[in-house]
């Protein structure tokens, strides 16, 4: 399955800003999803370096951990590496069909947790 593919169903484009209001995505994972979107649509094409940790940090206005967890998250997936002192480079712009799932599974937690928030809330009315 094409990233193009998977990230559809996760990132909306909203003035020029991430959207996670559809799925309440994690911040991590809604960057990591917004790169994957830049991989398929060619903005970073395979062999190019993904932009430096301190300029995704300011793009998305984020903890440089936040970017760190999204630069993990794409690098266990296989799609990008990082080199030591050199950048974080794309690999492919493809990715296995579990990507859907994993998503779709931390999606269903985070909704979970919600909902586990607001059934307290409402046991304490």
């Amino acid at each position: 399955m094409s990233i193009s593919c998977v990230s559809r169903s996760l990132y909306l484009p909203y003035h020029g800003r991430m959207s996670r209001e559809i799925f309440k995505l994690p911040k991590y994972q809604a960057i990591a999803s917004d790169i994957l979107q830049k991989i398929a649509d060619g903005t970073f094409p395979v062999g190019s370096k993904v932009p430096s940790m301190v300029e995704l940090t300011a793009q998305y206005r984020v903890a440089p951990n936040t970017v760190g967890r999204a630069i993990d998250m794409l690098r266990e997936l296989g799609v990008v590496e990082s080199r030591l002192g050199i950048g974080t480079f794309v690999l492919t712009a493809e990715v296995e069909q579990e990507v859907s799932l994993a998503t779709r599974v931390s999606q269903l937690e985070a909704q979970m947790a919600e909902l586990i928030g607001l059934l307290t809330v409402l046991k304490n009315l």
